[in-house]
């Protein structure tokens, strides 16, 4: 049984049609899953991400690799310590081969798990055991529009001004490299470290060569080969502690800000729409 069966035999056992689905998954229209059903386009991370949120008893492993039973069993009480949320590790094969590990809460949603800068050493190599993953610390975010992913504590100002050093960026897994979307940031996992980046282009194939991308015009274009790249992961959100504390700093990140612009054309309009939304905070501030 195929994908798109599977997911067809799923929504046929629920007794509900594909918009009620798409209600239910809060979409506004229902053409990707109607794509999903004719073949016409394979489901999405993100879109996985949601059905197997939104129906927790779903097996992950059944609907993307059509193994096990379609509904997951429920945990006995010898599964459960007192005090302590049961996590799963849910092993997800991707269509490029690589494994992508994940936990779950009791109620089957995926966790963000942080990885912080002593632990990304070890996380590079051993990113695909569970073990280790399952160590990392894990945390939600409410409201926020990722429930699993990681987290990456940033360790250098190669993005300045955008991502600073120390920041936090929340990231979801890319499973389809020819799928990048060329000038977004990136988080890039390697054998021996990890890097936060742009890439301007798709993965094509594995003797690629990849161009990442800094913000800060004193870093060079860094090239690596695809098949050196162990995952990676798209930039959605930033935590970070670095607030300006007052108009003058505010102003100060702007100058800073303009002449980037000036050795970065590529990033102008991503740095001027950041440089209005400061402008806009500068103005509520002096306003009250």
């Amino acid at each position: 049984m195929e994908l798109h069966e599977r997911f067809a035999a799923f929504i046929a056992d629920k007794g509900i049609t594909v918009n009620q689905l798409a209600k239910e998954l809060n979409y506004d229209r229902p053409e990707k899953l109607y794509s999903i059903l004719r073949q016409r386009n394979k489901p999405s991370y993100e879109t996985l991400l949601d059905i197997l949120t939104r129906y927790p008893e779903l097996s992950a492993e059944w609907l993307i690799r059509g193994q096990g039973n379609m509904y997951m069993s429920a945990p006995t009480t010898s599964d459960v310590e007192v005090g302590i949320e049961l996590t799963k590790n849910l092993p997800l094969r991707t269509d490029n081969g690589r494994t992508l590990v994940v936990t779950t809460d009791t109620k089957g949603k995926e966790n963000m798990s942080l990885v912080p800068i002593p632990a990304q050493a070890g996380y590079s190599r051993q990113f695909s055991d569970p073990s280790f993953v399952e160590d990392l610390v894990k945390f939600t975010i409410p409201g926020f529009p990722i429930q699993g992913g990681r987290a990456f504590e940033v360790e250098s100002d190669s993005m300045m001004p955008i991502i600073r050093h120390k920041d936090m960026v929340l990231c979801s897994y890319v499973d389809k490299w020819t799928n990048l979307a060329p000038g977004y940031p990136y988080v890039v996992v390697m054998e021996n470290m990890i890097m936060v980046k742009r890439i301007n282009a798709p993965i094509l194939h594995a003797d690629d060569i990849v161009e990442l991308y800094s913000d800060n015009s004193h870093y060079q274009v860094h090239r690596v080969r695809a098949e050196d790249i162990r995952e990676i992961w798209l930039v959605r959100g930033i935590l970070t502690s670095q607030i300006p504390a007052n108009n003058r700093e505010v102003q100060d990140r702007l100058i800073e800000m303009v002449g980037f612009m000036t050795n970065n054309t590529e990033h102008l309009q991503l740095m001027t729409m950041e440089m209005l939304r400061m402008i806009r905070e500068t103005q509520t501030v002096t306003k009250k």
